[in-house]
Formats: structure tokens, sequence, C-alpha cells
């Protein structure tokens, strides 16, 4: 019983070892490609763009996660 505890466990940590070694491969392959496609000025200015989605990335997950909250208390959101 406690190896196939521990089966599931390893099997999850390799599925997130590999999904974030993919995220982080497409991550460099974006950059590299858009600072080819836009050039100093153009990357620079997605460079200052990042920064504001980050913030409405974090604003719309809260707009989101406080109805779920109402609904779900028990989730401890």
């Amino acid at each position: 019983m406690a190896s196939s505890g521990t089966s599931k466990l390893l099997k999850g940590s390799f599925l997130i070892m590999i999904g974030n070694l993919l995220f982080r491969v497409g991550g460099y392959i974006y950059r590299v490609l858009m600072t080819r496609l836009l050039g100093p000025e153009g990357y620079g200015l997605l460079g200052l763009t990042l920064p504001f989605q980050g913030i409405f990335q974090i604003l719309a997950a809260g707009a989101f996660l406080q109805p779920l909250q109402s609904t779900w208390p028990s989730i401890g959101l």
C-alpha cells in the first residue's frame, strides 16, 4: 500500500517536472523569437508592458476567486 502512494507521488512529481521543463523551454523560444521579430526598441516596449500584465492577471484572479469563496467557503481561498 505504501509503494502505491510512493508510485503516485513519483508519477505526479515527474509530470510536474516535465511540464515545468516544457514551460521554460517555451519561454526561452518565445524570448528569442520576440527579440528577433521586434528588434531592440519593440522588445524594450514589450518588456515595459510585462509588469502591467502581471498586475492585471493578479487582479483578474482575485475577481474570480471572490465569488468562489462566497459559493464554497470550505475550500479556504
